[in-house]
C-alpha cells in the first residue's frame, strides 16, 4: 500500500501516527477514534476500507522449505 501513498499524503500519515501516539499514550479525547478510523479508512488501512477503494493485496505463497526435515516457520534448539 505504501507504493500507492504521495508525498503529499505524508503529512496526514504523520498527523495519523500522532493521534494513534496519543491514544496510546491515554488521551481519552472524545474525538480521537473517529478521526483516527476517518484516516484510517482514507488511507485503506483496513479491509473494509481497501475494498472500498477496490485494492486488491496480493496473497503471499508459500515458499518450500529448504530445510531438510523441518517447517521453518518453527523455532528449534541448535547446539554448537
Amino acid at each position: 500500500m505504501a507504493g500507492v501513498y504521495l508525498d503529499a499524503d505524508v503529512p496526514t500519515l504523520v498527523r495519523l501516527a500522532g493521534l494513534v501516539d496519543r491514544v496510546g499514550r491515554g488521551d481519552q479525547a472524545y474525538r480521537l477514534p473517529s478521526e483516527i478510523r476517518a484516516l484510517e479508512d482514507r488511507f485503506g488501512l483496513s479491509p473494509l476500507a481497501r475494498r472500498r477503494l477496490q485494492w486488491e493485496v496480493e496473497q503471499a505463497t508459500e515458499q518450500p522449505d529448504e530445510h531438510e526435515g523441518g517447517d521453518d516457520r518453527w523455532l528449534r534448539a541448535v547446539s554448537d
